[in-house]
């Protein structure tokens, strides 16, 4: 991707014009104390590139809020997620900008469902990634919460190339495909990744409890083919 070299600071429903010409000087601190406006941070996204498929959970614009380390929220913004990169992005449409908001201060970011339903809550993992627990932390969506709750990452995994026409020239463009990542948080555990969709993956969720959680799934189909399967079966060993 390609950005532009520098870094700008956000102030997020904050409008005021500045003229260097005048050579003023702003107390941005100042004005921030005053307003009392959350602040972002984050690069112009300046093009981006020619790919197949999309880097994007959401591809179009979807209104959220943003929520900061700090305690406040930057709320009513046109948010974007990329699951490539596992960023934010910002619509500013008073400048008619888009930007790469700086993860660190974000915990977590909640948007409108693009199918209409509930709105779409994303948490960022406190320890880093939650394999390894190495790197900075990831978005996971919260699709059940409970004592056992369910996650997933929208993750999207370049996939070797496709052969498209660009101005009448044959390109090979990278292959972008959604791969979701699922986890569930068990009590005592963590995040436990769920590295097969099958019923019989989830009976060592808690040791000592393979019976129980069993009897709990008995009803439920062998083969987790999607996660709405998946996530009935979480809320159901969330019921035992």
């Amino acid at each position: 991707m390609i950005y532009r070299a520098r870094t700008i600071c956000l102030f997020i429903a904050l409008l005021f014009l500045v003229s260097t010409a005048r050579a003023q000087t702003v107390d941005r601190n100042e004005i921030i104390r005053e307003m009392g406006e959350p602040v972002l941070f984050g690069e112009i996204y300046a093009q981006q590139p020619q790919v197949h498929g999309t880097p994007f959970f959401n591809e179009e614009w979807s209104r959220g809020d943003i929520y900061l380390a700090n305690g406040t929220v930057a709320a009513g913004k046109l948010l974007k997620y990329n699951g490539l990169t596992d960023q934010l992005h910002w619509y500013d449409g008073s400048r008619n900008t888009t930007v790469i908001l700086d993860g660190a201060p974000i915990q977590g970011f909640s948007i409108e469902d693009p199918q209409g339903g509930d709105r779409l809550v994303f948490r960022k993992t406190e320890r880093g990634h939650p394999v390894d627990d190495t790197g900075p932390g990831i978005f996971l969506q919260l699709l059940y919460e409970g004592d056992f709750s369910l996650y997933v990452h929208r993750k999207v995994e370049e996939r070797g190339r496709r052969v498209a026409h660009r101005n009448n020239r044959r390109v090979e463009l990278p292959n972008l495909e959604a791969h979701p990542v699922y986890f569930v948080d068990v009590p005592g555990e963590g995040l436990v990744e769920v590295r097969q969709m099958r019923k019989s993956f989830l009976y060592g969720l808690v040791p000592g409890s393979e019976d129980a959680i069993r009897q709990a799934l008995s009803g439920h189909p062998s083969r987790l083919r999607n996660e709405h399967v998946l996530t009935a079966a979480i809320k159901a060993i969330d019921e035992i």
